[in-house]
Parts: C-alpha cells; structure tokens; sequence
C-alpha cells in the first residue's frame, strides 16, 4: 500500500484509528483472496544508544502486537494525541494507553515534553521518546487526520452520548466553534469534532483524554454493531484518504478479523499514564510521570515482551527531581 504524507489538521483524533481498522480491514477482505498473515515481527526494537541490552534482546510475545498511535498538530507540526495500543490475539483482549502531551521527556532541546518529539524528527523521533517512558518501541504506527472522526461517526448514523459538561467555546483564528448541551444526546460528525476538541476542562488535559476514551469506546461498540455490507467504499475511501500507517492492507484485513472476534464489553480497556503531577522546569509546565505506576501499567496493558520492564529500561523524570 503506498503511504501517504498525513494531512495536518488543527487537533486529530488518533482515537478514530481503532473504529477505521474495523471497518476498512473487514471491508477490504472483499477484495483480497489471500488474506496473508499479519507476522507481527519486531520491526522497531533495533539496539539504539538509548537500548538496554535486556530490552533488545528480550522475547516477543506469541501472537501479540502493539501499535503507535499518533495526531498531528497543524500549527507547531506537535502530536495532539499520542496512544499505545496493544492485541492480544490469545487472550483475545484490546488495550489502549494514552501517553499525556505534557510528559516531561529527558532530551537535551528546551522543550522536554513528548509533544514536541515529532515536530523534531518524526515518527521515528517520537519512537525513540516513547521508549524512554515505556521502555520499548511499538511494531507499527498509524497516524489519522482529524476528518476521519467526522466522517465515520456520520458513516454509522451518529452516536448516543452522554456529554460531561455543557461546553462553550469560540476561536475565529482557528474558525473553532464549540456549543454544546451538557447530558444524552445523539452526536454526529460535526458534534463529534467539537466533542473532542473542547479543552475546557477544570482537571485540563485529563477531563478531555477521559472524554475522548469515552467517546471512542460508544463508536468502537455502534461499528460493531453496525452492519457494514452496504459501506464497504465508504470505508475504504476513509481509510485511503485519512490515514497514514506502514501496515499492508493484508496485515490490516487479518487485523481487523482477530478484532471482530472479541468482545469489546469485557477485553477493551483504555487507561492514561498515571502522573505525579505538575511543575515547572525553567518556566515551562510539565506533567510529571508516576515511574513505579507507569511501569506497572505497562507491563500489565502493553509490554510485548515475556519479561517484564523494569527502572533499568526507562528513563522517567520524576517530580522531585
């Protein structure tokens, strides 16, 4: 499959990338015969300056794969939301864990936070990043413009949500208009942006990734539900159009057939990092990570490897330090 630069947008949700995995996988089986096998081999984990030598040479997992998932930020070229996922094809489990913008990253630029890696080096530049915090580099990467979050919740007939708060906000620099009820209602695409590009959150960064996993969890379970036969080349012109990934489009199609197998009501789990809190580094704010936490989410939601990560493997910058 030829990979597309990623269109830039002014937030993205990567959330989206789970729900177009589904529908574009299980669509394009129509049209492949031989559907191949998706090896999951350990494309990324090559010895780096930054690599232990416990963490290179440790095993795969049988029949496990993790995933970057990664939305760009049009102005600063920053990444708006980065998630780890892992499938777990035995257990037959689903795992997403959101990495915080704000992360403090030990780099030598000025700018310490995750955010700012793949302004300064791309996908590989962020690999490299994330591995200081998790301790390894996920398989694959997809990235997903903003405009697949609109587009698939209006290909499934919008979505029943419970809004948190009644959100109101006006940009005209970014033509960014937020207005929305709090409580039930039914989203659609337009909403749908709206719904996960407001920020005006008391806990800020926190209140809007727990509403986004919210979110994303009501689609993944109404594009289950949802009969796909009549949107096969919707799905694959979304697909096509809003993502960019180093996937094939046979490890994509058995992908999503493993998928389909699960049930998200018990094996789908979306968690954050846990932090320890704020503080300032040379007048800038960052989040600060929960190193024993972080580890321990890690090896229980989306460490590949047989054996556990460890404090050797990472490199967190903790609050008191």
């Amino acid at each position: 499959m030829r990979r597309r630069k990623p269109k830039k947008s002014p937030l993205i949700f990567i959330l989206t990338v789970l729900c177009l995995l589904l529908m574009s996988g299980f669509a394009l089986s129509a049209y492949i015969n031989d559907p191949g096998m998706f090896t999951g081999e350990d494309k990324d984990n090559t010895p780096t300056e930054d690599n232990t030598a416990e963490v290179v040479t440790n095993k795969l997992k049988d029949n496990y794969y993790t995933f970057l998932l990664v939305g760009v930020d049009q102005e600063k070229a920053n990444t708006d939301t980065i998630m780890v996922a892992s499938v777990d094809t035995n257990a037959k489990t689903i795992n997403l864990v959101s990495i915080p913008r704000d992360s403090m990253v030990d780099v030598e630029r000025f700018t310490k936070k995750i955010n700012a890696a793949y302004g300064n080096g791309g996908v590989e530049q962020l690999k490299q990043e994330l591995q200081t915090i998790i301790g390894f580099v996920p398989q694959n990467y997809m990235i997903v413009d903003l405009q697949a979050l609109k587009k698939m919740v209006d290909t499934v007939g919008g979505i029943e949500f419970d809004v948190p708060e009644k959100m109101d906000y006006d940009d005209p620099k970014q033509n960014l208009h937020i207005h929305l009820s709090q409580g039930q209602q039914h989203i659609d695409g337009s909403e749908a942006l709206q719904l996960v590009r407001y920020r005006g959150y008391a806990n800020r960064d926190i209140g809007r990734m727990e509403t986004q996993q919210k979110f994303i969890k009501a689609l993944v379970d109404k594009t289950l539900s949802f009969s796909s036969a009549t949107k096969v080349m919707q799905y694959i012109e979304i697909f096509q159009t809003e993502i960019d990934t180093d996937l094939t489009l046979r490890e994509m199609q058995w992908l999503a057939r493993k998928v389909l197998q699960m049930d998200t009501a018990s094996g789908f789990t979306v968690q954050t990092l846990p932090d320890s809190g704020n503080g300032l580094y040379k007048g800038v704010s960052y989040l600060y990570l929960d190193q024993d936490n972080v580890l321990s989410m890690v090896n229980e939601k989306i460490n590949p490897y047989t054996q556990p990560i460890t404090a050797e493997d990472v490199r967190i910058i903790k609050l008191e330090d």
